[in-house]
């Protein structure tokens, strides 16, 4: 068995990337408190995939300065 680390190709990083960016916006502009809720929780996992790939991105601090395109 070995421990090898499988890592996300560029386009797969560049799709998480992409949907952490869309998520993040609607989240910031929605007005529909419920949407804006559930928006927020499914960023959570995302911060996860992305932190646990050493993309280089501080996801939790500044997600907004840190992905902006």
């Amino acid at each position: 068995m070995t421990n090898a680390r499988p890592s996300l190709t560029p386009e797969e990083e560049q799709q998480l990337l992409d949907v952490y960016r869309v998520l993040s916006d609607l989240a910031r502009t929605c007005q529909v408190p419920a949407v804006s809720a559930s928006v927020r929780a499914a960023l959570a996992p995302l911060h996860t995939a992305l932190d646990g790939q050493d993309l280089g991105h501080d996801h939790y601090r500044h997600p907004d300065d840190t992905l902006a395109a």
